[in-house]
């Protein structure tokens, strides 16, 4: 079974509203790509262009070298997952399974025509020998065979993912595309099912796209991430480089990076200087990469602020040091994440778990090889 997906300059508006605005990406063969993204920001449009769902208004989608960018749902080899699992209460888990083998069989579309099939499932379902033999290896491969005969109300939270990933799976798609499948839970339950879920689609070499709007969840379990921003794919990279290096200053902004100083950029004897508006001036040797001289915005990673004593500061070449004092702190675990005054704003930095009283005076060191300078001014705020 092969899988590639491409999106070829694919657009998609709604009235004067363009949800998805000329992207283009290929998800390779037994990838577990993520689309991370805002509320509204195209990603469930894309996927809705893919399940065919919608028609884009111009682009290909490719699969395996075919186009299939006008060919009705039950012509694409490609599985969702809604949301809410969608399981009818009144059925068994194999039921259930079934239902997604026979919509695809008879081309169901309309409600009329889902409660049409609802209304002799069990009949069509274990009179097939097709079918039924269909469902067994879909309940086998999500490990969820002994539990055939309960209903959905009977099963946990996990479970019930299994179930309709076994509906998802049994018309054997090539690409199976999931839709904020764990929104709906509660942190601990998300957290332990989406191990499972990465488990199981290492297992079954399976090509994924995972819909999210929570960057923990997309770096958690895809091997690529995809930003979507107003419609367009900002940025495309492994969840490392993704947050180590945002391409735009509106991504930076997405990944909620608090540290964000803008300043002026220009040349000084011999070195390139940024003033900040913070009131903290940092020195590079030579110009920074990627920006002109003027208004940039200065972005580093809270884990990349050393915090110093006072009068510990000055043992690391290269840093730059100011005095800064502590606002608030927070306990996260092994980590505290502090804010910290300086002279003319804010800033945050995280360091292993230590009692910093509030008040308290340190020194930090900033080095300049950490920041990333995006030109112009902070870019748009997402959230």
């Amino acid at each position: 079974m092969r899988g590639k997906l491409e999106f070829r300059s694919v657009t998609k508006s709604f009235g004067t509203h363009r949800a998805v605005d000329d992207v283009t990406l290929t998800i390779e063969e037994g990838e577990l790509f993520a689309l991370l993204g805002p509320s509204g920001s195209g990603k469930t449009t894309l996927l809705r262009l893919a399940t065919g769902f919608e028609t884009p208004d111009s682009g290909e989608i490719v699969l395996d070298g075919e186009d299939i960018s006008r060919n009705p749902p039950w012509q694409r080899p490609v599985g969702l997952m809604f949301q809410q699992y969608a399981l009818f209460p009144h059925l068994d888990v194999q039921t259930n399974v079934a239902y997604g083998l026979l919509a695809q069989r008879f081309q169901v579309g309309s409600p009329v025509q889902r409660l049409a099939l609802l209304g002799g499932l069990r009949r069509r379902a274990w009179h097939d020998p097709e079918v039924s033999q269909a469902v067994r290896r879909a309940l086998e491969l999500t490990e969820i065979a002994p539990l055939a005969s309960r209903r959905p109300a009977q099963l946990s939270g996990g479970q019930q993912q299994r179930v309709a990933l076994a509906r998802a799976l049994i018309t054997g798609p090539k690409v199976l595309l999931l839709d904020e499948p764990l929104s709906a839970l509660d942190a601990g339950l998300r957290e332990r099912l989406r191990s499972e879920l990465k488990v199981l689609q290492r297992r079954l070499k399976l090509t994924v796209i995972y819909v999210t709007h929570d960057q923990e969840e997309a770096f958690a379990l895809a091997d690529r991430v995809g930003v979507m921003l107003n419609g367009r794919l900002e940025q495309v990279a492994p969840p490392q480089k993704l947050y180590r290096r945002p391409a735009t200053a509106a991504v930076s902004a997405f990944l909620r990076l608090p540290n964000r100083f803008p300043g002026i950029l220009a040349a000084a004897d011999g070195h390139w200087q940024l003033t900040m508006d913070a009131g903290v001036t940092l020195l590079w040797r030579g110009q920074p990469a990627g920006v002109a001289p003027g208004r940039v915005l200065a972005v580093i990673h809270p884990e990349d602020i050393a915090v110093y004593a006072p009068t510990a500061a000055g043992s690391k070449p290269g840093e730059t040091y100011c005095p800064a004092q502590v606002v608030t702190q927070e306990f996260r675990g092994p980590l505290t994440l502090l804010t910290l005054a300086l002279p003319c704003g804010l800033c945050y930095a995280l360091l292993p778990s230590q009692e910093l009283p509030v008040g308290h005076e340190v020194t930090l060191g900033l080095d300049p090889g950490r920041f990333i300078l995006y030109p112009g001014e902070e870019g748009g705020n997402h959230t």
